[in-house]
């Protein structure tokens, strides 16, 4: 008895089950019409697109149907002149089809298919075809019929018809799908009372934002942060080594080539440039490896005139202000890599100028008293700033690592003079090298003063 329902109950059971059987059945139509005007707006939709598509697609299934009956036809005709019967009492024998006659049947099959690919008219197509078999083949076979070939030409344009059947279906596919998408955004504004009343009153639109405030904290709070760094960032930019690289970032050319337009003062733009930033970080560079032989100290970068210590609290706030203005435009990204890269650009050709040292005959050879002139140049330019993420690697340009064997790295001479230390330029400092170099040509090592 474990397991297993008495006779009575089973035999009971069985009604029931017929009786919900029953029921359900005679419930289907009116499931099915609630199901119906629940999804009205995509049956109404469905039905529009199918109509539009047979509509559209019609012309092209007569076409290949028309297609289809004359292939079917020449065949037949193929096949009545490959038959080969004699015929009786005159003595003439009906030749079967030459292997010539086999390719200009090919050959006019796949051409058909070409023009009705190409949207011809089925008169044209059938004059063209009478003419085709019915004329001398030497002589009046189009110039591009001519050009197919039986073998792997034929496969080849079967290949290309059926390639550009396959576009023409994925456009029509694409476009049904665009005019089904706006059929239902249609529908869903029109056909529906409840919709159109709550788009109306706003209890939607409400709703929605109820619903999707939770999901929106993780994003503003991510955003304030990114904000909060930017700021303290900003507020303390005269410090930074790499400032007037952030500052520089968008100059004309890179406005003109990203399509952007920002606001910033004549006197930024002119003190604030690529050209000049680049040439007084590169002086001053080239100044620490000479004098000093050491890192170089925040305070020997030649800051532009808005960012200056000196400079005024009006003109740096003004200058904060429109540089949280840039970082905030969506084309930040665009506008920083079109700018690294005309920076770097221009940092390659200073250095390489700067650093090809001719005394009217040959090269002057440098001592080779730098390992890893990389990490030099790195340490003197760069600084140890983990701040701002957009540095420009000097030791990834080709310049560096040309005339890495060709810089004297010394440290600071007795004796220079306050003009010496103040120079900055780049001609002089190199004829300072240069003679230095001439003067005491026995430097093995860096760090010892010779």
């Amino acid at each position: 008895m474990s397991g297993q329902l008495p006779a009575p109950f089973v035999a009971s059971s069985i009604p029931s089950q017929i009786g919900g059987y029953w029921d359900s059945i005679r419930g289907m139509p009116r499931r099915a019409w609630d199901w119906s005007r629940r999804n009205k707006r995509w049956i109404i939709g469905g039905v529009a697109v199918t109509a539009a598509a047979v509509y559209w697609l019609r012309p092209y299934y007569q076409q290949f149907r028309e297609l289809q009956s004359i292939v079917s036809e020449a065949n037949r005709i193929m096949e009545e002149e490959g038959s080969g019967q004699q015929q009786g009492g005159e003595g003439k024998q009906q030749l079967k089809a030459s292997k010539r006659q086999k390719e200009h049947h090919a050959r006019v099959m796949a051409m058909a298919n070409n023009l009705v690919l190409a949207g011809d008219s089925m008169e044209r197509l059938s004059s063209w075809l009478k003419h085709a078999y019915d004329a001398d083949i030497d002589k009046n076979i189009p110039n591009k019929l001519k050009a197919l070939k039986a073998g792997p030409e034929m496969a080849r344009e079967k290949q290309r018809l059926f390639s550009q059947l396959q576009m023409l279906c994925f456009s029509r596919l694409i476009t049904a799908l665009i005019v089904f998408h706006m059929i239902l955004l249609t529908q869903r504004v029109t056909l529906s009372a409840g919709t159109a009343r709550h788009y109306k009153t706003g209890e939607w639109r409400n709703k929605k934002e109820d619903d999707s405030s939770e999901e929106r904290l993780p994003e503003q709070a991510s955003s304030s942060d990114l904000n909060a760094e930017l700021a303290a960032y900003l507020s303390e930019i005269s410090d930074h080594l790499t400032s007037p690289l952030v500052l520089c970032m968008v100059d004309n050319a890179s406005r003109e080539a990203c399509g952007q337009r920002l606001p910033s003062p004549t006197s930024r733009e002119a003190s604030s440039g690529i050209h000049s930033t680049i040439r007084n970080l590169t002086t001053a560079a080239l100044r620490a490896l000479f004098e000093t032989g050491s890192e170089m100290p925040k305070s020997a970068v030649l800051l532009p005139a808005p960012v200056e210590e000196n400079a005024e609290e009006g003109a740096r706030e003004l200058l904060v202000a429109e540089t949280m203005d840039l970082v905030d435009s969506p084309h930040y990204t665009a506008l920083l890599n079109e700018s690294i890269g005309r920076a770097s650009q221009q940092l390659s050709t200073y250095l390489c100028e700067a650093l090809r040292l001719d005394d009217g005959s040959a090269m002057v050879a440098l001592a080779k008293a730098i390992p890893h002139i990389s990490k030099a140049v790195d340490g003197s330019v760069l600084g140890q700033s983990a701040s701002n993420a957009y540095l420009i690697q000097f030791n990834e340009l080709d310049c560096v690592v040309e005339f890495s064997d060709m810089i004297y790295y010394r440290t600071h001479a007795e004796g220079t003079s306050d003009d010496e230390q103040e120079a900055t330029d780049l001609e002089a400092i190199m004829q300072a090298l240069a003679k230095a170099v001439e003067e005491e040509p026995s430097a093995k090592a860096p760090g010892k003063a010779v």
